[in-house]
């Protein structure tokens, strides 16, 4: 059974340099797209957990917002983003049960259409030369995803995440350097 279905994306971006060195960033956004041919077909089994598509997916909408700031110095390099992103019908993975075709039940992450999420998050982002042969660098992101109807959690979304990061350069030719990851 064929099919012809739409999906368009627009959006709209303002700058501001308030001096040389600051910037700001909003970015607004407004998509609607329609499931994949994976997300509506997809049969995974690689002896984990079951992944299995719908292939009754409605498009999915949303609303997505983003501001950014900026610093750029001599030796510091300093960004930030926070978000809100607001979706109707979100294709997404819940974990349910899937009859095989034997008939058995077995768990299984299945593509569902969630009716209304809220994604709010943002990250950091830091570089310092704290000399010419050390540099430090930063990053940090966070994101709560909540089904906006029933006020659950969204599954699959990653931890407060971060990492820190030590780079020590010998005459240009020779590198070190020492890093954490962290969640």
């Amino acid at each position: 059974r064929a099919k012809n279905e739409l999906a368009y994306s627009a959006h709209i971006d303002v700058s501001y340099n308030p001096s040389r060195r600051h910037k700001l960033n909003l970015s607004l956004a407004n998509a609607y797209r329609v499931a994949s041919l994976e997300e509506r077909f997809k049969y995974i089994d690689q002896e984990g957990r079951l992944m299995v598509g719908n292939p009754d997916l409605k498009p999915e909408k949303g609303f997505f917002s983003n501001l950014n700031y900026s610093y750029t110095g001599k030796k510091v390099l300093f960004k930030t983003d926070v978000f809100a992103n607001y979706l109707f019908d979100l294709i997404t993975e819940k974990l349910g049960t899937y009859s095989r075709a034997t008939g058995s039940p077995v768990d299984a992450w299945i593509n569902t259409n969630v009716d209304r999420a809220l994604y709010l998050g943002g990250e950091v982002d830091l570089r310092w030369l704290i000399s010419h042969e050390l540099e430090f660098e930063t990053h940090a992101s966070y994101v709560y995803a909540i089904d906006a109807k029933t006020k659950e959690h969204l599954p699959l979304i990653p931890a407060f995440h971060g990492l820190f990061k030590l780079h020590y350069h010998f005459h240009d030719r020779i590198g070190a350097f020492a890093e954490m990851d962290w969640e």
